[in-house]
């Protein structure tokens, strides 16, 4: 009998009752690891396997090769891709509000007990229970990356030790009739697209220069009867489609820029986003 793959790095032979270690640890850059573990049964073999898995690994957790978090985000590619959208919040986060308080600690250094400091004053400064939630979860969820690769021996904040907190339930509104019309008619509006430019146009201040024979007024913004109003309007009604496609399926912003007719089945009145 052929020898059989159990496990990622191990293999074992029932009929020669050989088990086979060849595994590497940290990805090119690293080593390779390869054992033969004889004279055991198969559940012996599958724990002395384990036993050179973790000392492998041991062997790359000298202090100076533990990344700090900074260098870990912008070091090492995320283990699932982002989207774009989904990349830029998160690097908004981390160098907002997580970086200048973590980014310069090695990753098997944060500690519950920090993220539960961190996201308290997080909420003292105004930041939203779900924001501060958020913002923990983004912590964890790399700390649980690198542990996933080996760059760490363990998870430093492993799940349940920071409880999230209670956040406010989600504010569900919907239009009434009468407002989705009157809301759908301001893309068809012109008329009332000027005259609400006009409303809010101030006037500029009346100012003397070298370049004019008398003083005269300057600044005060679009006026409602221009041209670049009317152009203005014609970009604004353009934008109509988008809205009226978000009030009838709740897609994101993204998603609907994103659509394309393929993922329309006018048949059977679905959209699929992929």
């Amino acid at each position: 009998m052929a020898k059989k793959k159990v496990a990622p790095g191990f293999w074992w032979n029932a009929s020669t009752r050989i088990g086979y270690v060849d595994f590497r640890v940290g990805g090119r850059s690293g080593f390779r690891v390869r054992h033969k573990i004889e004279g055991v049964n198969y559940q012996e073999a599958l724990k002395e396997f384990g036993r050179i898995k973790e000392s492998a690994r041991e062997r790359t957790m000298v202090p100076g090769s533990i990344p700090v978090l900074h260098e870990y985000w912008a070091e090492y590619p995320r283990l699932r891709p982002l989207k774009p959208a989904t990349k830029r919040t998160y690097t908004y986060m981390l160098e907002a509000r997580i970086f200048p308080v973590f980014g310069g600690r090695r990753l098997d250094r944060i500690t519950p007990s920090m993220l539960l400091e961190f996201r308290s004053q997080l909420v003292a400064e105004g930041v939203s229970a779900a924001t501060a939630n958020r913002h923990v979860t983004l912590i964890r969820m790399l700390l649980n990356e690198a542990w996933q690769r080996g760059v760490i021996p363990g998870n430093p904040v492993p799940a349940g030790s920071v409880k999230p907190l209670k956040e406010a339930p989600p504010v569900v509104a919907y239009f009434s009739d009468e407002e989705r019309d009157a809301f759908l008619a301001a893309f068809d509006d012109e008329a009332g697209f000027r005259a609400d430019i006009e409303a809010r146009r101030e006037q500029g201040p009346v100012v003397s220069s070298r370049a004019a024979v008398v003083p005269r007024r300057c600044g005060g913004g679009r006026r409602g009867d221009s041209e670049a109003t009317g152009r203005a309007f014609r970009r604004f009604a353009s934008a109509g489609p988008y809205f009226l496609c978000a009030l009838d399926t709740g897609l994101s912003r993204l998603d609907l820029i994103n659509l394309r007719w393929e993922s329309v089945d006018m048949a059977a009145g679905l959209i699929r986003i992929i």
